[in-house]
């Protein structure tokens, strides 16, 4: 006899089986845009362009800083924006 763990865990694995076909459906062919800006941080990405390692789906857009980056993510010219959040924090 099952536990109430055991249905639970076997009911899970069981709906998440029945809905692993519609995965495939879910990826896109379409272009994606991301923002970025000049940082050393974000050379990596760059470099990656540059050689040919990207994706031929993501195009960069650069621009002079995170708030352009912003600008463009909030009037949906973007679909992605590399930014980097740095919490300061006061002694």
């Amino acid at each position: 006899m099952l536990n109430r763990r055991q249905f639970l865990n076997n009911s899970f694995g069981m709906s998440a089986l029945a809905l692993f076909p519609l995965l495939a459906s879910c990826r896109s062919n379409s272009q994606i845009s991301v923002a970025i800006h000049t940082w050393i941080g974000y050379e990596s990405i760059f470099l990656a362009e540059q050689f040919g390692w990207l994706d031929q789906a993501i195009t960069l857009k650069q621009n002079q800083n995170a708030t352009e980056s912003l600008e463009m993510l909030i009037k949906g010219e973007v679909q992605v924006a590399v930014l980097l959040w740095m919490r300061h924090y006061w002694l």
